[in-house]
């Protein structure tokens, strides 16, 4: 066969190469990467954000988390490649293969620029131990791709600090007191999300993310910025002189690392092995990045710019779930379609940017994928019936949004009935936590998850996750997770903080169903016992009561529901039309 594995396999067997690894990543360790780098989709087929490729002469296997395994065993050649369901019991994770199938003699070879120095570090163990051996400058699937995209290199833009809340002087402050706390000289990152944050610029480097290929050298007297110049307009270049923040080359990262001589804080789990491997020879301080605890933890500026784009977000929710409750079955619609038609309501928003990930508009079956991205060849029409689950949201200059809504789009079944208020159930009794400060996002998740586990159901994911300020929608350190792991996100919750509240139910070849709200951490009470906190709704859309089965909920649970429509009814209907509040009004009941 002539297909892209193929060709890799054959590429192996003339370099006399026992396994060939092929991780998700970028050189800057991004969730969400630029066309440039998905050789892993090249190789497999497979297109979700998360996964490995690790290839054999004569098998392959493609390791994927539970979001995608629907999706995944659809995309790959079943024939040519094993899907490994990260999390399954008795599923090994790729280093747990390769312990048990590693052999003395036999070559792991990769990339070294597209795995984190963790990662790279264990890997080196692992093959020192087996008297097996780690090439890591390999290139085989980028040398396979004859049209490979060139990569990006977008305008770089300045954030203003009207929206961002705070100045790089300021930021550069709060790191440079951390760096002198643990003894650095110097700070190297390579995350692209603290190096928009710290500088207060983005980009357009990646879909949907605003971020920009970079690097950052930060000492006590001074600072360096990595980038492609031409990416740099003249204002941008008097902004960064003026903040005393010198521009190198991008592509010069690699030389420079080399001739320095300082201790180093870098971050093991975002600068890339070979990167690592460049500066070792000095004295390397491993420790998060401080600007990604900092950047969680939203200022005034900004959480007042959050209530701002989730108010437009939801007008533009609320008008598009008006159209399409009132039309479907008599005007045309298909998943696509109507993805486009929520668009074109988010773009008539003030300063929106444009979608803040791939939306995912998925009807019936469709939805049982937690990823599924329709495509011309998948989209169907949507009918008078069924569950439709919309997740989607918008980059604003004053934040971003991540939301998620089924709708109800005819008439389902009891069952359906029952799964859609279960998930409403479970989202309402998370966001109504009262906790004390301390508790992290394990410690709440159960609340989410209960009423589901209640009836012997479960979702294959977390439950909610950080969210950036016109950054990306997925960040740390805070989340919603059941299970305590090594590198599991799962910070303290503090004020400031944003976090997703998506349960869902999945069930293959049917449908899917989630509601996601977007939650604001803040400070409730303080007494003897300790500082109280809670959640703000910061998520303005309508729950669609055709799903709901009220005799299945508490009157607190009604109670809690009512609360939160009259929340949304009294902010966005002032910005809709007589006739789409009329709607709105009759529909929420209250």
């Amino acid at each position: 066969m002539n297909t892209p594995l193929a060709k890799l396999q054959e590429s192996m067997k003339k370099k006399n190469l026992t396994y060939y690894l092929i991780p998700s990543e970028d050189p800057h360790q991004s969730e969400y990467v630029d066309d440039h780098y998905k050789c892993r989709q090249f190789i497999s087929g497979f297109t979700g954000s998360s996964g490995a490729v690790l290839a054999e002469q004569d098998s392959s296997r493609l390791w994927t988390d539970g979001r995608y395994f629907t999706q995944a065993e659809s995309q790959i050649d079943r024939d040519r490649m094993e899907l490994m369901k990260m999390g399954v019991s008795g599923v090994p994770t790729v280093l747990e293969y390769l312990e048990q199938h590693l052999k003395e003699g036999d070559t792991l070879a990769l990339n070294g620029r597209t795995i984190n120095t963790t990662y790279g570090k264990k890997l080196s163990a692992l093959t020192t131990a087996k008297k097996a051996s780690l090439e890591t400058n390999h290139t085989l699937a980028e040398d396979l791709w004859t049209d490979r995209p060139a990569a990006a290199a977008s305008e770089i833009f300045i954030h203003d600090e009207a929206y961002a809340g705070e100045a790089v002087s300021s930021k550069l402050k709060r790191v440079r007191s951390h760096m002198e706390a643990v003894s650095a000289e110097a700070h190297f990152i390579s995350s692209l999300p603290d190096i928009a944050w710290i500088f207060n610029l983005r980009g357009n480097d990646m879909a949907c993310t605003p971020l920009f290929y970079s690097y950052a050298w930060i000492t006590m007297e001074g600072c360096f910025l990595f980038v492609k110049e031409h990416c740099l307009s003249d204002a941008v270049k008097d902004y960064l002189a003026k903040n005393h923040v010198s521009v190198l080359p991008y592509e010069h990262i690699g030389t420079f690392l080399k001739e320095q001589k300082a201790s180093i804080l870098m971050d093991p789990d975002t600068v890339s092995y070979k990167l690592y491997l460049e500066v070792k020879k000095n004295r390397i301080l491993f420790g998060e990045n401080p600007s990604y605890a900092m950047k969680a933890v939203k200022n005034d500026v900004q959480i007042e710019g959050l209530r701002s784009c989730h108010l437009s977000d939801g007008i533009a929710m609320t008008k598009f779930m008006c159209w399409l409750k009132q039309n479907i079955g008599s005007v045309p619609m298909t998943e696509l379609s109507v993805s486009d038609r929520l668009e074109e309501e988010r773009k008539k928003q003030p300063l929106y940017q444009g979608p803040s990930f791939d939306t995912i508009c998925a009807y019936k079956e469709h939805a049982a994928m937690m990823h599924y991205s329709s495509t011309e060849e998948s989209n169907v029409e949507l009918k008078s019936e069924g569950l439709l689950l919309i997740d989607s949201g918008g980059q604003y200059l004053t934040g971003t949004t991540d939301v998620t809504r089924t709708f109800i789009l005819g008439s389902i079944t009891a069952e359906e009935r029952r799964n859609f208020t279960l998930v409403l159930k479970s989202m309402l009794s998370l966001a109504d936590a009262k906790f004390l400060q301390g508790c992290r996002g394990s410690s709440l998740d159960i609340l989410a998850r209960g009423p589901l586990w209640q009836e012997g159901i479960d979702y294959r994911c977390g439950t909610g996750h950080g969210v950036g300020h016109f950054l990306g929608v997925h960040e740390g350190p805070n989340a919603f997770r059941w299970q305590i792991r090594e590198n599991q996100l799962d910070a303290v919750l503090v004020p400031g903080m944003v976090t997703t509240d998506e349960p869902g139910v999945y069930v293959p070849g049917q449908y899917g169903i989630r509601t996601e709200n977007m939650l604001l951490c803040r400070k409730q009470k303080q007494n003897e016992y300790g500082s109280f906190l809670e959640f703000e709704h910061l998520t303005l859309v309508p729950i669609d009561m055709d799903g709901v089965d009220e005799t299945l909920l508490s009157e607190k649970e009604l109670h809690l529901l009512r609360d939160y429509h009259r929340l949304v009814f009294d902010r966005l209907s002032p910005h809709l039309t007589e006739a789409e509040a009329d709607w709105l009004y009759s529909f929420l009941k209250i």
